[in-house]
């Protein structure tokens, strides 16, 4: 073989296990895939409420001062409703000097320091929930407060809604089987988590986890009530706990 075929060869067997990597890894055999989805609406038992404090200042000494004093007072406030130090999370102290900028946008003189820290609260008597809140939006230097409600009995709750969602999908497959007159078979592949627009997407051919928890979906505000007669910041009257399953099965 001279030296043009050789190269010719081996372009040829390089192309061909190229193509045999990047493959889609479809399953060798008739199958179907469905998915089963279960859902169910429940009253958050349970709260977390993030927040910063921040202060602007020419003094950094003053800036700082004062978010410690205002993150004191909220930890203060926290422990008279009954809320426990294990269950308040400060981030560290965020600094930053502000300049004042030419019409170029070059920087120029020091004008003031940013000072700010991040702070996460845990809720887990819901009615302690409007009580900080409304309290927290009325007090200086607090910003991006921000609330996520959920239920103390999640993994039940989730292992409930996972049972649910594998049942509808065989009753799915079931239905599919029939219609299509063949007989379903064993089960090939199964994955916990959303919809998916691919076969790839779902059984990890691509990288990227496709396992997912239970999400905790908001509802509309019309479906907000209010905790107390006096509450500024609602509780919602539910939220949606749900959960999808995709399943490959075999067919005969």
């Amino acid at each position: 073989m001279n030296l043009k075929l050789q190269r010719i060869f081996f372009v040829i067997i390089g192309l061909l296990l190229s193509a045999g990597s990047t493959a889609e890894k479809f399953p060798d055999f008739p199958f179907l895939m469905v998915d089963g989805r279960a859902e169910i609406k429940v009253k958050p038992d349970v709260a977390k409420v993030s927040f910063s404090i921040f202060e602007f200042s020419k003094d950094p000494i003053e800036a700082s001062s004062t978010v410690v004093k205002r993150g004191q007072a909220i930890v203060a406030l926290a422990n008279k409703l009954g809320i426990e130090n294990n269950h308040i999370t400060s981030m560290e102290y965020n600094k930053n000097a502000k300049r004042e900028r030419d019409d170029n946008y070059n920087d120029l003189k020091i004008i003031g320091y940013e000072v700010s820290q991040h702070f996460t609260i845990e809720i887990n008597n819901i009615a302690l929930y409007s009580p900080l809140v409304d309290q927290l939006l009325s007090t200086q230097n607090i910003q991006g407060v921000r609330s996520e409600f959920s239920v103390s009995n999640e993994v039940e709750l989730g292992r409930s809604l996972v049972q649910q969602a594998t049942a509808n999908a065989k009753s799915k497959a079931h239905d599919l089987a029939d219609g299509m007159g063949v007989k379903l078979g064993s089960v090939y592949a199964v994955t916990q988590g959303r919809y998916f627009a691919s076969l790839n997407a779902v059984f990890g051919v691509y990288p990227g986890s496709v396992n997912a928890s239970p999400d905790f979906v908001p509802p509309p505000a019309i479906d907000f009530i209010a905790d107390s007669g006096s509450a500024n910041m609602f509780v919602p009257k539910s939220i949606d706990l749900s959960t999808s399953v995709s399943v490959i099965f075999k067919i005969k």
